[in-house]
């Protein structure tokens, strides 16, 4: 009853205005490498004339919302790039379909939060604490931090039946406040990995202790939920920035400051004005850096369904452990494709995100020597891209919880490597 009354507190306080996009246009394009390096040259000069007349959502594929001001300009330098574009007119409605879907869903089923729907922090961060309530023995909340804002960032430590000694696989989602089908599959994951009683969930909390958080982002996840579904960024405010934000998986000490996308303070993929300037980001690699019980990094992301190795840094860099990886992450992905028959591919990171500086992934690899560090973008191909609907959470968790399930065999048949 307890949980019920503040979900519902909390979703009537969402009952407020939130930023519209009434007049902006999103753009779906193809290009090469060499057609985006130059038209994020002419967004940022664009965005300086007139700021947030032009936002990048994603970077492969890419998408852009664009303003009705600019939209001609836009579709000139497109033309002159030679590049090929779709066109999607109508996103105050397409948002508004997505809040008004989440919100047919009862809050609550059984008992307990109702995780075929999305859901706020607040209500993550309660749930996660009656998880460890109705778990005692199986279940630690560890708070490995506070954000700019100072909300807790927690993690939940699965060790079941108190075995010590297991080595731990660490999964986390939320670092982009966008993109809310991450948070919801961790919620997935833990409860299976709690209650599940079958010969796969056996095998995998048998074999390994887990740590999962699912909202590294809490302030940015807070501030999409009340004032701006598509807020990709933290809620930071550094000194001399004009812009709030900075996007966390550029903000990791690794290849920091090496692209040209990140060093506008007011693009979705600004680094930061220096690596760990966000104390989100630095906060998860110090509690990383301090367990030398984790032999596996997975980060959560949408959308292009894929489980990716490092680098993202680079395309034609690959690991030292490239032909190791790439096979698990081909095995794992058709794994994956099995249970549903929603095709995830595989390859490097910088394959399908594009070449980014600063990523969690990378960070975890060659800093932390996690040799089995993943990043893994979950449903969908594009067709509702971050606005998935909440029927898609319990299908995209059951097919990569299959995922993890053969990361997990993998990586036991390896025990005697780490």
């Amino acid at each position: 009853m307890r949980i019920l009354i503040i979900c519902t507190l909390a979703y009537i306080a969402l009952v407020s205005s939130k930023k519209s996009y009434n007049g902006y246009e999103l753009l779906n394009i193809e290009l090469n490498n060499y057609q985006r390096i130059l038209l994020i040259e002419n967004l940022i000069s664009i965005n300086k004339v007139q700021p947030a007349s032009v936002v990048i959502l994603k970077i492969q594929p890419f998408v852009l919302l664009v303003h009705g001001e600019v939209a001609e300009l836009i579709y000139e330098l497109l033309t002159n790039l030679g590049t090929k574009y779709s066109i999607e007119e109508n996103i105050d409605n397409l948002l508004k379909i997505h809040e008004n879907y989440n919100s047919m869903a009862p809050l609550q089923s059984n008992g307990t939060l109702n995780l075929n729907r999305y859901h706020t922090y607040d209500n993550i961060v309660q749930w996660m604490f009656q998880m460890k309530r109705d778990h005692s023995n199986d279940v630690k909340i560890i708070k490995i931090g506070k954000s700019w804002q100072k909300r807790s960032i927690f993690t939940i430590k699965i060790n079941k039946g108190g075995k010590i000694g297991r080595k731990a696989i660490w999964l986390d989602a939320g670092i982009h406040a966008n993109e809310w089908i991450g948070p919801a599959v961790m919620l997935y994951f833990i409860k299976d990995l709690l209650t599940g009683n079958s010969q796969m969930i056996n095998f995998m909390t048998d074999n390994f202790d887990w740590y999962i958080t699912p909202v590294i982002n809490p302030d940015g996840y807070n501030f999409a939920w009340k004032h701006d579904r598509l807020w990709r960024k933290t809620r930071s405010s550094h000194p001399n920035n004009k812009c709030v934000g900075v996007d966390a998986n550029r903000n990791w000490n690794i290849f920091f400051g090496e692209k040209l996308d990140t060093k506008d303070e007011c693009s979705n993929t600004y680094e930061g004005p220096f690596a760990f300037s966000e104390p989100e980001v630095k906060a998860v690699a110090s509690f990383l850096k301090s367990k030398h019980d984790i032999i596996a990094y997975l980060a959560f992301h949408s959308y292009s369904q894929a489980w990716m190795i490092p680098f993202a840094n680079s395309k034609s860099d690959k690991p030292r452990d490239y032909d190791r990886l790439i096979n698990m992450a081909k095995d794992i992905s058709a794994a994956v494709t099995s249970k549903n028959g929603e095709k995830y591919t595989f390859g490097r990171i910088s394959e399908f995100a594009g070449e980014a500086t600063g990523s969690s992934a990378d960070y975890t690899y060659l800093k932390l020597n996690i040799t089995y560090s993943f990043g893994v973008e979950l449903r969908d191909r594009g067709f509702y891209g971050f606005l998935l609907p909440p029927d898609q959470i319990f299908p995209t968790a059951q097919e990569n919880l299959v995922g993890l399930y053969t990361l997990s065999q993998r990586l036991a048949s390896l025990r005697n490597t780490f």
